[in-house]
Order: structure tokens, then C-alpha cells, then sequence
């Protein structure tokens, strides 16, 4: 389960500032979306980091 983290917090970005990119094409915003849409992969990738992190610690615990 741990192991994924990196695929998380590497990928999370990456598909924001996509479909941001996507958005600001089709919009013409250029480069609102993507900048939006990457933080927001970040936020992501870190919140769900933190959740796979706690839920490990958890199991970790009552394996004990």
C-alpha cells in the first residue's frame, strides 16, 4: 500500500495540470486552468498521501 505513494503524489499533478491544460485550449484562459487545476493535484496527491499514511499506522497498530 505504501509503495503507491509515489505513483500518488507524481501522477496527482500531472492529470490536474492535463485536464487544466484542456480547459484553458477550449476556453482560451490560458494559463488560469492550469494553474488552478495543479495546485488542486497537489492538494490531492498530499491529501490522499496523508490518508493511505494514517490508514497504514492504523492497521499497524491493531496488528500488534
Amino acid at each position: 500500500m505504501l509503495v503507491s505513494i509515489p505513483l500518488i503524489l507524481g501522477l496527482s499533478p500531472v492529470v490536474g495540470g492535463f485536464f487544466g491544460w484542456i480547459l484553458d485550449r477550449a476556453l482560451g484562459t490560458r494559463p488560469l486552468f492550469l494553474i488552478l487545476l495543479l495546485a488542486a493535484g497537489f492538494a490531492a496527491g498530499i491529501r490522499e498521501t496523508w490518508l493511505l499514511i494514517r490508514k497504514a499506522s492504523e492497521e499497524e497498530r491493531r496488528s500488534k
